[in-house]
């Protein structure tokens, strides 16, 4: 059925209800003009204390955030006011009833009720136009019903309310975006056919008891996904704008419970009224509400009950009411399709206000009046005490005075009663029980009378406006929260007879300034004075012997404190507990702590706590610290989370750094670590993100998980050798580190061990004792580019070396057992090389992906007493030699503290390499012997030694090597023996010995005989025969060696420019001294623009593909005539050809300089051997003819 009209009935609920305003003002006199800041007819701020409420008639508007957080709970508001400014009223948590006297309002503007929690429902006046954007967010609202008036509802404006239902009036024109949305009690909504337009997710995300939305106008315009995705039924026309929309959005995906029905078929009550209207009841009498609603199968038919006024009368889900206090309600009935009745509730009292019980407890009060006098007795029964939340959550009272008979307030009696400002106790009362002034918050003085021998946890708590407080003097102890977030709260006098101050006693009494401690006191407990953020020294009495945990936690403004000889014990992990926590909250400007003397078990020097020679704590407020002399241990959390220590001085003799000792110390920067140092235990130094260096001592013996995580700013670390494992997370997290240097005799990296040192650049294992890295051991170690493992690693676990994104190459010993994703999310653009020999299944399985792992067969042979690497293994490769078998072997002759001699040699399906395709690295280290000498590595050629430039870390010597050979390691360079050069030799070297005598590639062998005969490894059957001879004629060509042409070898840049030098008839013109053996040719080709740019000219070593010599060449030859000849490129590959090759790969072929290989592919990305060179220079030369 369609919508009803229910403009008529409803206002005259509202009318009823406005007349609340005559109950809710009656004891609550009109403010003075001074509590309100009015300027030209606009209340601009509240400044008064009164919670109740009456604006001055005349104001017209009440401003931005005149009321914000105000601890009011009622208003009443003349017709004088015309708009609610922003945020008016926001946040006033305590907020409870809004009333207006006559229906001037106009405008409630954006956040006005805002978060008031308390607010169920307010009357909104005809004339209202217009409800701002979140007006009613998070609010208390339960039902809204809006004025015929109404033509806007803004955006969010009952977000995440408690509302239950709507009812919507015609003549409303627009709903704001999100209006209803997260409203998880909703139970269905109707929309009047004079809304026009609705925004997105207008009832959006609003829970399983919203179960209905009808629309009477269908060509709304309605925007995107205005209830989500919810379990609803939606009413309306055919076709609509509501349907289309979710058909389009969700219906292609079936991703909608959304279920459509004509609106004409929707069944609502046509009857919805009480059977009584009026109910008069006495205080507790209950009465079941008796609703008529017809027909009884209606579609959605949940109704709700709520009591406006539930002081006087509550009700129930179910309609039934229990009378509390003597007064007027009402109880609104509704349901969400427009459906609303009104019960009048008159609650008459018998004439006595109070309720007694048969043992003298005052039970209730059913009365209204403000200031109460409590009486001695009640029907001849004297009042012995008062119940049990006898006058729990009253906000009207401001003033008791208790019965003269009273001895006793049970458990929160007032709790809550938040006008409650004076309180005048008896003589005679002895126990307070818990809670009973909880949440008092206009009490700003209490005077408890000496009679008073018990007081219950929380007796006090959150009093917010008490300043002055006088205990009983017979109390023997302060209960637990007693005064607990009292701020106002500013002296304390510790009764006579007291002996303990119980947990949490004046927590976060942040305006307490001083106590006046007893002496009798042993005790205080845990968080006893914590957020006390005034007090500035204490120096607590003679006496305390056991203080709890976090008793001065927080207590920011602190700077020294003295402890009795007494205090002994500490109810806590560590001392540091006192004062500190792990969530980082601290005693900041703390500097000194004071022991008295004869302190039996603590003693103080220079503010700091020792106990015996273990430095127990600092105190947060320092800076810098010197440990005293004799001190052999860092406590636990002795400086944890010290945010403002920068440098600390060990005296040598410490022995220990104990768990957490210098944890999170964010701004420590340097510290010294003493050569008696044993022991760094967990934690210790984590998060210390300022330590640029760390001397780790020589001698340590162990470092516990975590102990080193996070110094982000370490480029270095150095692991000492007697450390044989490295525990989780130990040394990881190191953003900066580049270098870490692990220890020989290391056996195990425990899980996440080195793990995200994303700045790592080379990691050189232990070669002979490592038999493990655990799960992620290495993980996201983002620079590491080559990896060899070594001989003796038994095992990897998961995701050992994972997010390793530049890693190239990889050598895996055959038998290591590799957990799962080992390498994962490893170089996600480009193959890693794995080199391995006779793998286990586990490596089978890693390099079944040939898409990113392609595997190497390599059988890596050592002989050596240490550590000798050979890296960057790609080296031995030359673009399609990646199928052959080789051999390296690592054969180490002598070892001494002088010298370490080695070979290294190469195989390649059991041929012999003299020479890498591409340079490789050779990582050397020292012997213990020999780590603080200035050695230097030689290589061994042919009878002298060259020096190699070496790149020293700590112990590794790291060299690049362009050949294989004899090595030595010497201090001195007599110490090469037997193989010492002669007299002009040794002269030669020592002359330069930063620059190592190297022979270049092309210079190493004078031209030889015109007849090729002379080279073992070219035949006049080879199709390069007479190739090699004519360029060998031609003098741009020579042997690699004296007999060698090695005419499969791959050439290089440096080789190709260096023959287009010759070709220019170049090299005897210029000569440069000392220069590298190419340098000169590399200087004219770039001079003549045949080098362009980085990619040209750098890496001269590094060999050459097929379309740069067809690049280089065709730069050469365009300087000595045009080249116009272009060629209809028909191989197969020529879309390999990469762009900025075309040209050059086009000229090439048009003049039959390139051919095709045997398989009729160009492979322009191959690299070139040096007999396709001599094949191609020859072609190129009769260009020139």
């Amino acid at each position: 059925m369609g919508g009803i009209s229910m403009h008529n009935r409803v206002r005259k609920y509202i009318a009823a209800v406005v007349t609340l305003t005559m109950l809710f003002s009656l004891g609550f006199p009109v403010k003075a003009a001074e509590d309100f800041e009015i300027e030209d007819n606009v209340l601009v701020a509240y400044h008064g204390t009164d919670q109740n409420i009456v604006v001055p008639d005349g104001v017209e508007k009440i401003g931005p955030a005149a009321f914000k957080n105000k601890q009011i709970i009622s208003v009443q508001i003349p017709s004088s006011v015309k708009e609610i400014g922003e945020s008016a009223f926001e946040k006033c948590t305590g907020l409870e009833r809004i009333t207006f006297a006559g229906s001037g309002l106009q405008q409630i503007g954006q956040k006005a009720f805002s978060g008031c929690k308390k607010l169920k429902y307010m009357a909104l006046p005809e004339g209202l136009e217009g409800i701002g954007d979140k007006a009613f967010l998070s609010s208390g609202i339960v039902f809204a019903e809006m004025p015929a008036s109404l033509k806007r509802i803004g955006k969010s404006a009952y977000y995440n309310s408690k509302i239950k239902a709507v009812h919507l009036n015609q003549g409303l024109e627009s709903i704001g975006a999100s209006a209803f949305e997260t409203c998880y009690q909703l139970q269905g909504l109707r929309v009047p056919a004079s809304v026009a337009e609705v925004g997105s997710s207008f009832a959006g995300d609003n829970g399983s008891p919203f179960q209905w939305l009808l629309f009477e106008n269908d060509a709304a315009v309605i925007g995107a996904n205005p209830t989500d995705q919810m379990s609803i039924v939606y009413y309306g026309g055919e076709p609509s704008t509501i349907q289309e929309i979710y058909q389009k959005i969700y219906d292609k995906n079936n991703n909608t419970k959304l279920k459509f029905a004509n609106k004409e078929s929707f069944e609502s009550f046509d009857i919805f009224k009480l059977d009584e209207t009026e109910k008069a009841l006495s205080p507790d009498e209950e009465y079941q509400i008796e609703l008529t609603a017809s027909p009884a199968a209606i579609t959605f038919g949940t109704v709700n009950y709520l009591s406006l006024e539930p002081q006087i009368a509550e009700v129930t889900a179910d309609g039934k009411v229990t009378a509390h206090k003597v007064g007027e309600t009402k109880i609104l009935v509704f349901h969400a399709d427009q459906r609303l009745a009104v019960l009048d509730i008159d609650v008459v009292g018998g004439g006595n206000l109070f309720k007694v019980d048969a043992a003298g407890r005052l039970v209730k009060y059913y009365g209204h009046d403000t200031e109460i006098v409590l009486p001695d007795e009640v029907d001849g029964r004297a009042v012995t005490a008062l119940a049990a939340n006898a006058f729990r959550g009253n906000s009207k009272i401001t003033k008791l005075t208790l019965g003269a008979n009273i001895t006793k307030l049970e458990k929160e009696a007032f709790k809550n009663c938040i006008a409650l400002r004076e309180i005048v106790f008896n003589q005679g009362l002895q126990e307070i029980d818990e809670a009973v002034f909880f949440g008092c918050e206009q009490l700003t003085e209490l005077h408890l009378p000496d009679s008073v021998t018990v007081l219950g946890k929380s007796a006090l708590e959150r009093m917010g406006s008490l300043q002055t407080l006088t205990l009983s003097r017979q109390l023997s102890a302060i209960p637990e929260n007693m005064c607990s977030n009292c701020f106002s709260l500013r002296q304390i006098v510790i009764p006579a007879e007291c002996t303990k101050i119980g947990k949490a006693a004046f927590l976060g009494c942040r305006g307490l300034e001083s106590i006046e401690w007893n002496q009798k006191l042993t005790e205080i407990e845990e968080s006893a004075f914590k957020s006390c953020l005034k007090i500035e020294k204490l120096t607590l009495p003679e006496g305390i012997t056991t203080i709890g945990n976090q008793a001065f936690l927080g207590m920011d403004s602190m700077t020294e404190i003295t402890l009795p000889s007494t205090f002994t014990e500490f109810k806590a992990d560590t001392l540091a507990d006192l004062f500190e926590s792990f969530d980082n909250d601290s005693t900041v400007k703390l500097q000194a702590i004071n022991i008295a003397p004869g302190n039996s078990r603590f003693y103080s020097e220079d503010g700091l706590v020792y106990e015996g020679q273990t430095l127990v704590y600092i105190p947060q407020g320092l800076a810098q610290v010197s440990v005293k002399a004799g001190t052999e241990i860092i406590g636990e959390r002795a400086g944890k989370t010290h945010m403002r220590l920068e440098k600390v001085v060990l005296p040598e003799g410490v022995k220990i750094v104990g768990v957490s000792a210098f944890q999170n110390c964010f701004a420590l920067e340097e510290i010294n670590l003493p050569q008696s140092l044993r022991r760094i235990e967990p934690f210790a130094f984590l998060g210390c993100e300022e330590l640029k260096e760390i001397n780790i001592p020589k001698d340590l013996e162990y470092i516990g998980k975590l102990a080193l995580y996070e110094l982000e700013k370490i480029k270095q670390l150095v692991v000492p050798e007697k450390i044989e494992k490295i525990e989780e997370y130990a040394v990881a997290g190191n953003d900066e580190m580049e270098h870490l240097i692990l220890p020989r005799n290391l056996k195990e990296i425990n899980k996440c061990g080195a793990s995200f040192c994303k700045s790592l650049k080379e990691l050189y294992l232990p070669e002979k004792q490592l038999l493990s890295i655990g799960d992620q051991g290495f993980g996201a170690c983002y620079e590491l580019e080559h990896l060899e493992l070594p001989q003796s690693l038994q095992s990897i676990g998961e995701e050992g070396f994972s997010y390793g994104q530049k890693l190239k190459s990889i050598y895996l010993p055959g038998s290591v057992v590799l957990g799962k994703n080992v390498f994962k999310e490893t170089l996600p653009s480009q193959k890693v090389w794995v080199f391995t020999h006779d793998e286990n299944d586990t490596i089978k399985q890693l390099t079944a992906d040939p898409a990113r792992f392609c595997k190497v067969d390599l059988d890596y042979q050592k002989n050596t007493d240490g550590k000798i690497e050979v890296q960057r293994l790609e080296g031995l490769l030359n673009g399609s030699n990646e199928n052959h078998a080789f051999v390296l072997k690592v054969n180490e002759s002598q070892t001494n503290a002088a010298v370490r001699r080695f070979s290294v040699s190469a195989e390649e399906e059991s041929r012999p390499l003299e020479r890498p395709y591409h340079p490789m690295t050779l990582v050397v280290e020292l012997p213990l012997t020999a780590e603080g000498k200035n050695v230097k590595l030689y290589q061994q050629e042919n009878g002298r030694y060259k020096e190699l430039a070496v790149d020293r870390l700590e112990r590794f010597l790291r060299a690049e090597i362009d050949s294989f050979g004899e090595f030595v390691v010497a201090e001195d360079f007599n110490a090469l023996a037997p193989y010492v050069p002669s007299t002009s030799e040794t002269a030669a070297v020592n002359a330069a010995p930063d620059k190592p005598t190297i022979l270049p590639e092309e210079t190493k062998v004078p031209a030889g005989p015109a007849d090729t005969a002379g080279f073992k490894d070219v035949q006049p059957q080879d199709w390069f025969y007479a190739d090699v001879k004519m360029v060998q004629q031609l003098g741009l060509m020579q042997g690699m060696t004296d007999n060698h042409f090695q005419p499969q070898e791959t050439g290089t840049r440096a080789m190709f420019v260096q023959i287009l030098y010759r070709m220019a008839g170049q090299e005897q013109m210029q000569k440069t001294e000392n220069a590298v053996w190419y340098q000169p040719a590399m200087n004219w080709a770039a001079a003549n623009q045949i080098i362009q740019g980085r990619s040209d000219g750098d890496q001269p070593s590094a060999a050459i593909t097929r379309e740069e010599v067809a690049v280089l060449l065709y730069r050469y030859y365009s300087r000595k005539m045009s080249q116009s000849a272009k060629a209809e490129m028909t191989f197969k590959d020529a879309d390999q050809i990469s762009a900025w090759a075309q040209e050059a790969m086009q000229w090439a072929v048009a003049a039959g300089i390139y051919q095709g290989r045997d398989n009729g592919l160009l492979q322009p990305q191959a690299f070139i051997t040096r007999a396709e060179i001599a094949a191609i220079i020859v072609r190129a030369q009769k260009l020139e003819r």
